[in-house]
């Protein structure tokens, strides 16, 4: 098992979503937060689950449930979540 780790823009961008959705409903705003760091779980066992994009140096992962995917590069010694970006504005990252 290899440890997840969130890089500083990824941590933003968890803090900007978790506040979009806490306006709405504060539990929802801490569900979308629980269902991302979810979505690590498979990346612990099996880090290169997710397709590769970005001539090969990162790769997304789907969250599960909701519209947001996970960009990350797999490292020696870890899973580095790099952004966490909402499916519609991720065109630039794909």
């Amino acid at each position: 098992m290899i440890p997840v780790r969130f890089a500083v823009l990824a941590r933003r961008d968890m803090e900007h979503i978790h506040a979009y959705y806490a306006r709405i409903d504060p539990a929802l705003g801490l569900r979308i937060l629980d269902k991302i760091v979810a979505a690590t779980a498979i990346l612990q066992d099996h880090p290169r689950a997710g397709p590769v994009n970005a001539g090969g140096k990162r790769r997304k992962w789907r969250v599960a449930g909701t519209p947001y995917l996970l960009f990350y590069r797999v490292k020696p010694d870890e899973v580095r979540v790099l952004r966490v970006i909402h499916s519609a504005q991720a065109l630039a990252w794909q």
